[in-house]
């Protein structure tokens, strides 16, 4: 055999089994990406909307009518292979962390576009609920986000 022979047949022994791995995880980081991307400009475009927590609606007012916003995301296989990794070793699952930051934020942001459509001023009273819907195949995770749209009297 020659030189560039053993080379083959080492790429396909050794890296060609870690071929799907790799693209594994450019396909998730890339759409991963994207999807922060899109969250981004869209809270740009509500930063001065807004929103709170507390129970008590502002002074003046009117009008209070419930919002929620909705989204499940799923893990992509290589943040769940790694998933399943941690849960055998324990700690923190870190390559988890990020697909629940981004369902969150767009729970919210799309129970704010609910807010604005509807003609709403301000949103209170924002709770957030979480759901693990995970199967032995895939980590999905559902987030709701709901709240009191009011209007302010004019």
């Amino acid at each position: 055999m020659t030189g560039p022979e053993v080379a083959i047949i080492l790429f396909l022994v050794v890296l060609l089994p870690f071929l799907p791995l790799f693209l594994f995880w450019g396909i998730g980081a890339w759409g991963e990406r994207r999807h922060m991307r899109s969250i981004l400009a869209r809270e740009a475009e509500l930063r001065g909307f807004p929103v709170s927590n507390l129970r008590r609606p502002p002074a003046g007012c009117r009008d209070g009518f419930l919002v929620a916003g909705s989204v499940v995301l799923s893990a992509d296989a290589w943040k769940t292979m790694l998933a399943g990794f941690r849960k055998i070793f324990g700690g923190r699952f870190r390559s988890i962390e990020p697909v629940l930051e981004r369902a969150r934020r767009e729970a919210v942001l799309r129970m704010l576009e609910e807010a604005r459509a509807a003609g709403a001023d301000a949103v209170h009273n924002v709770r957030l609920e979480t759901a693990n819907l995970s199967s032995t195949q895939s980590l999905m995770i559902e987030v709701i986000a709901y709240g009191t749209a009011v209007k302010f009297a004019k």
